[in-house]
């Protein structure tokens, strides 16, 4: 069996763990690229994949938090 790479709206919202409404924000702000067929929107496994990555850095660098001393702990 292959393994599917497109999924519409509702299933990249499973697949990434957002709502489909934050799904579609994200379309119309061009962060997310989507395929147009008729009126069905996918989105394409890869590019999910791709993005989810490019997302990394920023969680793994967290703001270092300075304590009373004014020493960042």
């Amino acid at each position: 069996m292959t393994e599917r790479r497109l999924f519409s709206i509702e299933e990249a919202a499973v697949y990434l763990g957002l709502s489909p409404r934050s799904i579609r924000t994200f379309i119309s702000a061009s962060r997310l690229q989507a395929i147009r067929l008729g009126r069905r929107v996918l989105l394409d496994k890869e590019q999910l994949d791709a993005w989810i990555a490019s997302q990394e850095p920023a969680a793994a660098n967290p703001p270092r938090i300075q304590s009373a001393t004014g020493r960042a702990e």
